[in-house]
């Protein structure tokens, strides 16, 4: 068990290790949502060159948080433990971490999911569609 626990260990510090060679940038959070977009793709984009598993990416992007986007992340962490009624201690399991973190986009504009804000198909006007006859 403790030679599990201890290639577990050494699997994640190998990620996180070729993670920070390509240095990803950091996030502070605020309201800008296009800067938080930018922020997770250039992470995402440093995930997929070298093949992040997909259990260990919320851990290697939450790892890139600071200021009040870290603070913010560890409310949630705090909520989610008192809900579990675990004392403070962050016990997720395997298949709730998963449907928690990988729930689809929503758009703040018209409330749907699939899609964000600056992607609504309501953004489009009914005359963007026409084209005049040509």
């Amino acid at each position: 068990m403790a030679a599990s626990r201890a290639s577990d260990f050494d699997r994640k510090l190998k990620y996180m290790q070729a993670f920070q060679s390509l240095g990803p940038p950091t996030y502070a959070g605020n309201s800008d949502f296009v800067e938080a977009e930018d922020w997770l793709r250039r992470v995402t984009k440093c995930m997929d060159a070298i093949d992040v598993p997909v259990e260990l990416r919320v851990t290697l992007a939450a790892f890139m948080l600071t200021g009040e986007a870290d603070r913010w992340k560890r409310r949630e962490e705090t909520s989610d433990s008192e809900a579990s009624g675990s004392g403070g201690k962050v016990t997720k399991s395997k298949s709730s971490s998963r449907s928690n973190r990988y729930r689809p986009f929503h758009c703040y504009k018209c409330g749907k999911a699939g899609h964000i804000q600056r992607n609504c198909p309501g953004n489009r006007s009914p005359s963007s569609d026409y084209n005049g006859g040509y």
